[in-house]
């Protein structure tokens, strides 16, 4: 689940990225989205080696529930993260502080689930077993991409061109206002 979320903003990256970083071309806009979603990749090995030891010292499944809740944390404050025109930058750089939250309970969750489930099964079913984590996750997004790319991407077109004629009207406002 943690995974999903963290992979869930790179699909999402056309629609968040004019959101989060306006400008006047979309390009521009959706170049800016590599760049946090990245963040969240260069945090996970810190949260694997932070959640390796918590699984190591009090259990994985202790360390596994910490990671679901910082995720579910991140994912939620995603969720209610005001857009840049209510509180400006602040909400750019919160943006980001969530991705590093969600990487960081990503490198936990990755390495320790597949962990969890290889000690919980026969010494024989290791391995198989042990597949399913990245398996179920990967598959999860061939599945979704399968399925919801069209309609995803005709989304996305439809809320950049939404917001290129909405930043254009306020143009043309502030000008005929004289600003």
């Amino acid at each position: 689940m943690e995974y999903y979320d963290l992979g869930l903003y790179g699909y999402m990256a056309v629609v968040i990225a004019p959101m989060f970083s306006p400008s006047d071309d979309p390009v521009t806009s959706l170049l800016s989205a590599p760049s946090v979603f990245g963040t969240a990749y260069l945090i996970r090995p810190l949260g694997g080696i932070v959640f390796g030891h918590i699984g190591d010292r009090l259990g994985r499944r202790k360390a596994l529930m910490v990671t679901l809740i910082y995720t579910s944390v991140g994912s939620t404050a995603m969720g209610l993260l005001p857009a840049p025109a209510q509180i400006g930058v602040w909400a750019t750089v919160l943006l980001v502080l969530i991705r590093v939250i969600q990487g960081f309970s990503a490198g936990g969750e990755v390495g320790g689930s597949a962990t969890f489930i290889s000690e919980s099964v026969p010494p024989h079913l290791e391995v198989t077993y042990g597949s399913f984590t990245p398996l179920g996750s990967t598959g999860g997004f061939a599945l979704f991409e399968v399925t919801g790319h069209r309609n995803r991407s005709e989304q996305a077109i439809a809320v950049l061109r939404r917001d290129r004629r909405s930043r254009a009207q306020h143009r043309d406002h502030e000008a005929e206002a004289g600003l």
